[in-house]
């Protein structure tokens, strides 16, 4: 048995929740012929399946039962469908570690032609290009529920990239849209930029030890800093949101404490000795 990516664990809950988005208007629709009726339960089983298998630990299995998904909705032009088995591809993807192939899954999903920049964490791309990127998606479907599960996974796997910027831009964007709509994504949006930001943290905690010259000593201690009080402020609001899941607030806790105490531990570190005590 395969044991999926610990990272992509909470995403399955938006593979899960998708599974009602991807057949919500045909089941509300009054002129869906058998053909149809037929053809989307099958959809809908095999999504079911390669959620289980996903549980189960199984991504290569769910990977194939999320492609045979696809093929059925392609046959019917479902777009919403094609989009929600794109993502759960996706995310079956995160699971056996294959970022880039998971990044380029989710492009087409959100109508993005192949933008290999942004899925190729060899290249570097300017905030410019992403911020150019993401408008492109939100003029197509502004906060739409596929568009934020989108947005969200996408997020998610360009962390896992090493592309902390893009990541944070993206989530920051999906978590606007989101609040905008209301929508029971914000705290699992939340936890992601939560996430981001903490990588970011440990990205510039790390950079600051090897850092000697003092200006950018003080610009890299700031963005610490600076990055791990939004981290802490992003887990905290999940804990506190009376709407946010179990599994959102489980694991806000746990990157919480681990963020606190090694935040706490570095900050001694560094400030007890008299050269860098003089940064803030």
């Amino acid at each position: 048995m395969i044991k999926y990516n610990h990272i992509t664990k909470h995403l399955l809950l938006v593979g899960l929740g998708f599974s009602l988005i991807t057949n919500q208007a045909f089941t509300n629709s009054l002129y869906a012929t058998t053909k149809e009726m037929q053809q989307r339960s099958q959809a809908k089983l095999l999504t079911d399946k390669g959620n289980q298998q996903l549980r189960l630990g199984l991504p290569v299995e769910a990977l194939d039962s999320f492609k045979e998904a696809t093929k059925i909705y392609q046959q019917m032009k479902y777009n919403e469908g094609i989009t929600g088995s794109l993502i759960n591809q996706s995310l079956a993807l995160q699971a056996l570690g294959l970022n880039s192939r998971a990044c380029k899954t989710l492009l087409p999903a959100l109508n993005i032609n192949a933008d290999d920049w942004i899925c190729n964490s060899s290249l570097e791309s300017s905030e410019e290009l992403t911020e150019k990127l993401v408008a492109k998606i939100i003029k197509q479907e502004t906060g739409s529920s596929v568009t934020l599960l989108g947005l969200l996974n996408l997020g998610n796997v360009l962390r896992q990239l090493g592309k902390l910027k893009e990541s944070e831009i993206i989530l920051q964007k999906a978590l606007l849209l989101a609040k905008q709509t209301s929508s029971a994504q914000v705290s699992t949006i939340l936890l992601s930029l939560g996430d981001t930001k903490r990588y970011i943290y440990k990205q510039f905690k790390d950079r600051f030890a090897v850092i000697e010259e003092p200006i950018s000593q003080q610009q890299t201690f700031n963005v610490v800093q600076e990055n791990a009080t939004e981290a802490i402020q992003l887990y905290q609001q999940v804990i506190e949101d009376s709407n946010s899941s179990f599994e959102n607030k489980a694991s806000s806790q746990a990157n919480l404490l681990n963020l606190l105490v090694t935040y706490d531990k570095w900050l001694k570190k560094w400030l007890s000795q008299s050269n860098y005590g003089k940064i803030i």
